[in-house]
């Protein structure tokens, strides 16, 4: 399986906040609508005297990429991240633009260009500072070494954890060459093919935490950088860490562009807006992140489909105690809550507790016979296009929301603690107690 960092353990990630918007194409009679790659190939005639002279040709050519990597003092570029998930007819396809700008051991710069309004982060020596535009909220913590900065989960948040499957790390390592062949082998050598319009070198590698090959290119030029990197291309996904929605094989592509090296770095310092709040973490499981600063704010506005055919919204149960619960079918923590939840807002008259469990981007008849076979019966309400998790900060699920009498957040829980029944039981009861 492939090994990918998880921000938070006891709990469902999703990349709603930040995430690229899929695009679907449906394929008929053979022919796929989809969107264009970002790098057209063609494949040129190079050959060896043998497969294992076409492996030392390989550890050549990627040792002379690495040399180059590691003798640059200072690089800036831009890495396109295109993942494409198939199944059947249906193809979902989402990108990521990235800018960075990096001098070793000193600075790094990473802002997400697309979508719009993507998150940032600065390295600074040892001071480190994470903005989410969107929330208009940022965060700083201490780095203590160059690859701490890639295990810090702010980082992971707002680049939304795509640069993991990119080399990007290992490529501004001290030691590039062993980052590269981590977990991996050289397989063969493929000759010379056009990335965008240059020559470069194709390797294949094996690897050893998964069944599907992956893919280099390395520019043939008198600056060999990496242009492209497949970590995977139709994978099935039964191969693969279990992802939300109905995809059955998994695509990514990595590619470099505008690079330019050894000039002299201006650092800039991460400057939020005026209007921009501070958080211990913009991610995490500790209580203190960016979701906490709703508490004490007006709930955000909701207006969903719900499954009794109806509509909801907080203006509808105005005077009520709310408890909002995003989940989702493939969650097994969400699942395990459920009942909980059912169980503690059921034993409260329904003129003071509104109960809602958003769903996240599934389909209603999916969620309705999921709710039969399980023997549920909450209302559940759909967040087709997950504007609804955006505005309370979803990150995570299970996350329950609770607002009070007055329509303004009391607290926020993420995931599902030992204790949680009792606490939320405490809560409601003081909530309810309130005046109306």
């Amino acid at each position: 399986m492939m090994k990918r960092s998880a921000l938070l353990l006891f709990f469902c990630l999703i990349t709603l906040i930040n995430s690229a918007p899929a695009e679907t194409a449906q394929t008929n009679g053979g022919s796929t609508d989809s969107v264009e790659p970002v790098h057209t190939s063609e494949r040129l005639p190079e050959t060896v005297a043998s497969p294992a002279d076409g492996i030392a040709k390989a550890e050549q050519l990627l040792k002379m990429s690495c040399d180059f990597y590691r003798s640059l003092n200072s690089i800036s570029g831009q890495l396109t991240s295109d993942t494409t998930t198939k199944k059947d007819s249906e193809v979902t396809h989402k990108m990521h633009l990235i800018g960075f700008e990096f001098e070793r051991s000193k600075y790094l710069s990473v802002k997400v260009l697309k979508p719009v309004h993507g998150g940032v982060a600065v390295l600074n020596g040892s001071n480190a500072s994470f903005y989410n535009p969107k929330w208009k909220t940022y965060a700083k913590a201490t780095i203590n070494s160059f690859d701490q900065i890639f295990q810090n989960q702010d980082f992971s948040f707002v680049t939304d954890g795509v640069l993991s499957d990119t080399l990007f790390q290992a490529l501004l390592s001290d030691d590039p060459y062993a980052g590269i062949l981590k977990n991996r082998k050289i397989k063969s050598y493929d000759g010379i093919t056009k990335i965008g319009g240059e020559s470069c070198h194709q390797i294949t590698f094996s690897t050893s935490d998964m069944t599907c090959d992956s893919y280099i290119w390395l520019s043939a030029g008198d600056k060999p950088w990496v242009r492209k990197y497949t970590p995977v291309r139709d994978c099935p996904i039964n191969f693969l860490p279990v992802r939300p929605g109905p995809v059955t094989q998994l695509s990514i592509n990595a590619s470099y562009d505008r690079m330019r090296d050894n000039y002299a770095v201006r650092k800039r310092a991460l400057k939020p807006s005026a209007s921009s709040k501070s958080a211990t973490h913009l991610a995490g499981s500790a209580g203190d992140d960016a979701r906490q600063i709703m508490v004490g704010q007006r709930a955000p506005k909701v207006n969903i489909s719900t499954t009794d055919g109806g509509k909801f919204s907080l203006s509808r149960v105005r005077g009520k105690v709310v408890v909002m619960d995003f989940w989702a079918t493939w969650c097994g923590p969400c699942v395990r809550a459920m009942p909980v939840l059912e169980s503690i807002t059921g034993g409260f008259p329904k003129s003071d507790i509104a109960f809602i469990a958003v769903n996240e981007k599934e389909e209603p008849e999916k969620v309705q016979a999921f709710l039969r076979e399980k023997s549920l019966n909450p209302l559940v309400g759909f967040d087709k296009d997950g504007e609804v998790s955006q505005r309370y900060r979803v990150v995570g699920i299970p996350q329950t929301v609770i607002i009070g009498r007055d329509g303004k957040v009391k607290s926020v829980h993420v995931g599902v603690g030992p204790n949680f029944k009792d606490q939320l039981t405490k809560e409601l009861q003081s909530l309810v107690s309130e005046k109306k």
